[in-house]
């Protein structure tokens, strides 16, 4: 029997399952997006935890999904808008009450409360060919990328329905012929930071959009090097999914696109620049690392002057450096101080969504902010 007759089961099924629910759901998905087949997954990831991004009407939806609903694969869950055992003075009870029923509803349908953007670190490292439903952007890209595993960018919603049934629409990067590779960017000289591959992946994005692309690195990148540039690459308007010569499991499995591109150092240099805001004299400058999370070990802020640091890192995640100040949350989708009006990151897609809602921000090297560490900033 096939995925898609497995599928169809569940549909002839009990009506009033929560998986018959579920399944319905992703077939109306499956239909408008002119798709007919399904396949079987390992494991979903669930995004749309904030209580900033769902708001009262989702929360009701979520508490009503929920009744009577179990995951039935492995699942684990997207940050919320901060942490809930110590969330920052400046957030209103209400919304803390809020955030913890959000996080105990999942909890409820049996999905594990990692609270992380990057689930591939707490647990949920999916294995090659494994198919997923994951709807975290840089987490999708990730599991494409650097696992091999195979998952389209799924909405919180489509990603928990997968959860309760089991499977997911198949088509877009489930299928081989859709992860060829359409441009191949060579860049001519090594770059040594995170921050460089995440404007790699701007120039990706905004250059060719929609385009896997095939990159030649000189450099050899490591788990936050892969990180970064996962997370600038469909943030900016790119696939969510790249290959890396000699790098990533599927770098030789296609055709070397004849669409070709070529940068320098200077030009991600150039690009940095141009993404960096004059902060000028603000009077509450925050540091942000941690985007996405990575292990509490790197990341680490700083605090100087009129600037106030914090990290942000996974819960029961450790590392040489102890402050852990927003376990479980997440700044781009949180609440800052009114007086805070600039932000320094070395993430291109926390410069992204922080400008979006009108903050300056300024990029800097990950080494910057290691070597300027102060544990005990503030936000």
């Amino acid at each position: 029997m096939s995925s898609s007759e497995e599928f169809q089961e569940i549909l002839n099924g009990d009506k009033n399952s929560s998986r018959f629910k579920a399944a319905s759901i992703l077939q109306g998905i499956a239909q408008a997006l002119g798709e007919h087949d399904f396949v079987k997954i390992s494991s979903a990831q669930i995004s749309g935890v904030s209580v900033y991004n769902l708001g009262p009407e989702g929360v009701s939806y979520l508490k009503d999904f929920a009744v009577g609903t179990k995951v039935r694969v492995k699942t684990t869950l997207n940050p919320g808008a901060f942490d809930i055992e110590n969330p920052p003075n400046h957030i209103p009870e209400s919304e803390v009450a809020s955030q913890k029923e959000i996080n105990a509803i999942y909890g409820s349908m049996g999905v594990s409360l990692t609270l992380t953007c990057s689930p591939y670190l707490s647990g949920n490292l999916p294995l090659y060919q494994e198919h997923l439903a994951w709807s975290e952007s840089s987490a999708v890209t990730f599991a494409n990328s650097v696992c091999g595993a195979r998952t389209n960018r799924e909405s919180g919603m489509s990603a928990l329905c997968s959860a309760v049934c089991g499977f997911t629409v198949s088509g877009g990067l489930h299928m081989d012929e859709n992860r060829q590779p359409g441009v191949t960017i060579r860049l001519s000289d090594e770059i040594d930071d995170p921050l460089y591959y995440g404007l790699l992946g701007v120039y990706a994005g905004r250059n060719f959009p929609g385009l896997i692309p095939l990159f030649d690195i000189p450099s050899r990148a490591g788990i936050n090097e892969m990180q970064a540039l996962s997370a600038s690459i469909i943030t900016w308007g790119g696939a969510s999914m790249f290959h890396i010569f000699h790098q990533t499991p599927e770098w030789n499995a296609y055709q070397i696109p004849t669409k070709q591109a070529t940068l320098t150092r200077k030009d991600l240099d150039d690009l940095k620049r141009e993404l960096s805001d004059d902060l000028g004299d603000h009077q509450k400058i925050i540091t942000f690392t941690g985007c996405p999370h990575r292990s509490a070990g790197d990341s680490i802020g700083l605090s100087e002057g009129k600037s106030s640091g914090f990290i942000t890192a996974a819960p029961a995640l450790s590392g040489p450096y102890s402050p852990v100040i927003m376990a479980g949350g997440c700044v781009a989708v949180s609440k800052l101080k009114p007086l805070v009006t600039g932000i320094i990151t070395d993430s291109v897609k926390a410069a992204f969504y922080l400008r979006n809602r009108g903050y300056k921000v300024k990029l800097v090297f990950s080494s910057e902010i290691k070597n300027n560490f102060c544990p005990n900033g503030e936000y």
